[in-house]
């Protein structure tokens, strides 16, 4: 009980790596990856923008999330990591897993704009047709979405 105590005090305290090795002596499988995680993002956003480390790491922190997202038993926590797991796809550039995951989170908004920039265009109007975007994002997004199909020379895209 005293590793699980000190473990949850470290996690509050944003001291990842000590407190996954509490929660590994108190035998917490689940909270250690949880702490894995929030480590591993916190690390990422430690290391230079450019680096190519930066962005391996996003990625092991939003699999670890996705993870911890899949094992919750609370439909609010799931979200909540799947949720995280976006934001470290959106923050090494891997827009369509991002543009996957926030759909999966239900945040529909960002999901569309991650698609966006993955210029998934289709798939980002699907989006803004089946749920509830925010209609200043979804008015920048047809207007992308427009010049570029006609930019492309898909005239009839466009006017979709």
């Amino acid at each position: 009980e005293e590793w699980a105590e000190r473990g949850h005090t470290l996690f509050r305290h944003g001291v990842y790596r000590q407190a996954v090795h509490c929660f590994e002596r108190a035998v917490m499988p689940r909270e250690k990856d949880i702490a894995h995680a929030y480590g591993l993002r916190q690390r990422a956003f430690l290391l230079p923008d450019a680096s190519k480390i930066r962005a391996v790491t996003f990625v092991q922190a939003a699999e670890m999330f996705i993870q911890c997202a899949m094992a919750s038993s609370s439909d609010v926590e799931g979200t909540a990591f799947y949720r995280l797991a976006g934001g470290c796809f959106t923050e090494c550039s891997r827009h369509q897993q991002a543009g996957d995951v926030f759909l999966t989170a239900k945040e529909y908004t960002l999901s569309a704009q991650a698609y966006r920039k993955a210029d998934m265009f289709d798939t980002a109007i699907h989006v803004l047709k089946q749920y509830p975007v925010a209609p200043c994002v979804a008015d920048r997004i047809i207007a992308v979405t427009r010049l570029h199909y006609f930019l492309t020379l898909s005239e009839e895209r466009a006017v979709e």
